[in-house]
């Protein structure tokens, strides 16, 4: 039954996730703001042969590698953002304590609020809380 249910609910993820993709799925709009829902799944078969270069250890290992994001972004004005993202990782077809994020398969990955303009100054802005941060040119 569960196998069951993870293939429902993975099948259900997918066609959600090709209509709300990276640019998201609005939910609400009007002058004033918007709401977007977002979701993305990835998914990633690898194979993975001789890990730690030891041969007298058989260690190698095949698996799916199964990534789902989902997440609510609301802007009201042009002042006002508040994002929140959650993650599930898992994978199937091999041990899957590796995939555990702090002990869970799911963890909130990202929740901010962002507020622009401040003290009627354009440029000046502040993001607060837990937020992907991006260097350089992120390579």
């Amino acid at each position: 039954m569960e196998c069951v249910k993870r293939v429902f609910f993975g099948g259900l993820m997918l066609l959600v996730g090709s209509a709300a993709g990276a640019q998201g799925l609005l939910m609400w709009e009007d002058g004033e703001g918007s709401l977007k829902f977002l979701l993305e799944e990835r998914a990633r078969w690898e194979i993975r042969r001789d890990a730690d270069f030891k041969e007298d250890i058989e260690d190698s290992n095949a698996f799916v590698g199964n990534r789902l994001r989902a997440g609510l972004d609301l802007q009201l004005g042009t002042a006002f953002r508040a994002f929140a993202e959650g993650q599930d990782s898992r994978h199937w077809g091999a041990d899957a304590a590796a995939a555990k994020i702090s002990g869970r398969y799911s963890d909130l990955r990202q929740a901010y609020v962002e507020v622009r303009g401040l003290g009627g100054v354009g440029g000046l802005s502040t993001r607060l809380g837990r937020q992907e941060l991006a260097y350089g040119e992120e390579r």
